[in-house]
């Protein structure tokens, strides 16, 4: 199974680095296209340490950056993201998120032994994570229940915000 890694970014280098860099060191030998769309007043390949990431990423997968002064939004940046997606499987990833090392085949793997459409991840604060055993699947919570069906269900992951 393929996956699409699809990025948003805006004015924030020294977080996207860390995402970028977090993100090639995934332990998968999965393919994966790495697709960023920028749409900052300044682009993000002005940041070496930006710079520096998206190369380790190149080296490593297909990367695609789409640099657009245009200001749409990051719904709209979504779409455009999407619409360039060729993979089978898509991990949409914000610019300020640290990803453990297993979550690229943790999402192959629930996507593709459950057959889902797609797998929502937890997002834990370093607080909650500690002491975080339990990566089985859990029953959705009742607001995303309502509006996605019963039969979908998400992944706990450890994933952490940049401050």
């Amino acid at each position: 199974m393929s996956i699409d890694v699809l990025i948003p970014t805006k004015n924030r280098p020294e977080k996207l680095a860390m995402t970028l860099a977090c993100l090639a060191h995934q332990d998968t030998s999965r393919a994966v296209e790495v697709i960023m769309r920028d749409e900052g007043t300044v682009g993000a390949f002005e940041s070496r340490e930006v710079r520096q990431a998206w190369d380790m990423l190149s080296d490593r997968w297909n990367t695609v950056y789409i640099r657009d002064t245009e200001s749409i939004g990051l719904v709209r940046s979504r779409e455009c993201l999407l619409k360039r997606s060729m993979g089978r499987s898509v991990l949409w990833l914000d610019d300020d998120i640290l990803l453990p090392a297993s979550a690229l085949e943790k999402l192959a793997h629930e996507l593709e032994s459950r057959r889902a459409g797609f797998v929502i991840p937890v997002i834990l604060d370093a607080d909650n994570a500690r002491g975080h055993d339990d990566y089985s699947r859990k029953p959705l919570p009742e607001a995303a229940h309502r509006a996605l069906g019963p039969s979908r269900h998400y992944v706990p992951c450890e994933v952490e915000y940049v401050d």
